[in-house]
């Protein structure tokens, strides 16, 4: 992984796989460059990677990581949290977010029906 330290009025880390140095991603209208201006800096193990978020997020840095190895020492450090948005009923994934899940359970009326019973079912034994 590459790490670039950034002096500003705050610090800004720069990480990612070194694999990603001067690749572009498009989607939609949206692009990063991973270019070396900014992130082409010193290439560093793991170890040295945690040691250098950990000293870091207890300032006021800000972290700019790209890659999936770079992610995963991020959230192995605890800066960052993984918290899945898909909705799921037992088994079933309903949908990522509110609104496919409601678009879902409409194309799917047995298991909305089964959603409701268990509903009404738990609100009639409370009372």
């Amino acid at each position: 992984m590459l790490v670039k330290i950034h002096k500003s009025y705050r610090e800004i880390v720069a990480i990612c796989d070194s694999d990603l140095l001067e690749k572009t991603f498009e989607e939609d209208n949206r692009q990063i460059i991973i270019g070396k201006n900014f992130f082409g800096g010193e290439e560093k193990s793991e170890g040295e990677v945690l040691n250098i978020i950990r000293e870091y997020s207890d300032s006021d840095s800000t972290f700019n990581i790209v890659g999936q190895k770079s992610i995963d020492i991020a959230l192995k450090s605890g800066i960052i949290k993984k918290a899945g948005s898909w909705l799921q009923f037992e088994n079933e994934k309903l949908g990522q977010g509110t609104e496919s899940s409601k678009e879902f359970l409409r194309e799917h009326p047995e298991i909305a029906e089964k959603i409701k019973e268990l509903l009404l079912g738990s609100w009639g034994e409370q009372s």
